[in-house]
């Protein structure tokens, strides 16, 4: 190899290098920049699913016991409770503790519930299932409760007379 085309080597990159190292790292960035976003989505997703999960397990306590049972809400956390007239708080059936749902820390941080149609705070069942907000009052129409993270919101609804619960 002659000295001049050692020379013209040794002086740096070509455009051909520097733009491919530039696309790969433009590429790298919107992977990385996609991959985090979702996060809060997910938080969202899952908080609203427990909710609902919750609520209905508050019916099933409510229709297995005979005992009035249900939910008390605040904007960053929920106890579900085995008796609701005499607040025993209900256990959560995988850890055995309190069912009392922080949702400003852990897998749920950055979400909270933006508001609800039940009067009261909450909401419990008979023990034939039939949902009242905590005043005492059946649900007459759909009972909802927002959830709210990262931008986006879900929607939790109750239906009167079923108590049915899902997510919209």
């Amino acid at each position: 190899m002659s000295f001049n085309a050692r020379m013209l080597r040794a002086r740096g990159f070509s455009l051909i290098e520097l733009i491919t190292i530039l696309v790969l790292v433009g590429i790298l960035a919107f992977a990385f920049y996609h991959k985090l976003t979702p996060l809060y989505g997910m938080r969202l997703g899952a908080a609203s699913k427990k909710i609902a999960s919750d609520i209905h397990y508050a019916q099933q306590l409510a229709l297995a016991t005979q005992v009035a049972s249900g939910v008390s809400l605040s904007t960053t956390q929920y106890t579900v409770y085995r008796d609701i007239n005499s607040l025993q708080k209900a256990k959560d059936p995988l850890t055995g503790k309190d069912l009392v749902v922080n949702l400003d820390q852990g897998d749920y941080g950055g979400v909270t519930i933006t508001g609800w149609t039940f009067a009261g705070n909450g909401l419990k069942f008979d023990s034939t299932g039939k949902p009242y907000d905590l005043n005492g009052t059946a649900l007459t129409a759909d009972g909802s409760l927002t959830v709210t993270g990262g931008g986006s919101s879900k929607t939790v609804v109750v239906k009167p007379d079923t108590g049915k619960v899902f997510v919209q």
